[in-house]
């Protein structure tokens, strides 16, 4: 599973619409949309906000853990600074 399909899965986990991760994110809708495709991907530091909006550890969505429910001490947010 790649960085797109983990984003979608973990924001439709936490039912949540495009528009409402973006309003979250503070971002526009279709870069929620561009990343669930994969036309780009986020930055380290978007990802780590986006772990912390989604509630999933930042291992998830970086692809480390397989999964969406991992134990959040593989990595914390004091080792990403």
């Amino acid at each position: 599973m790649n960085i797109a399909e983990r984003i979608k899965n973990a924001r439709v986990a936490k039912h949540y619409t495009q528009k409402d991760l973006a309003e979250l994110m503070n971002v526009k809708s279709t870069t929620i949309s561009g990343w669930e495709l994969g036309r780009n991907e986020p930055s380290i530091e978007t990802l780590k906000k986006l772990a912390q909006k989604l509630d999933v550890s930042f291992s998830y969505l970086a692809g480390v853990e397989t999964e969406i429910n991992a134990n959040n001490d593989a990595l914390t947010w004091e080792d990403l600074g």
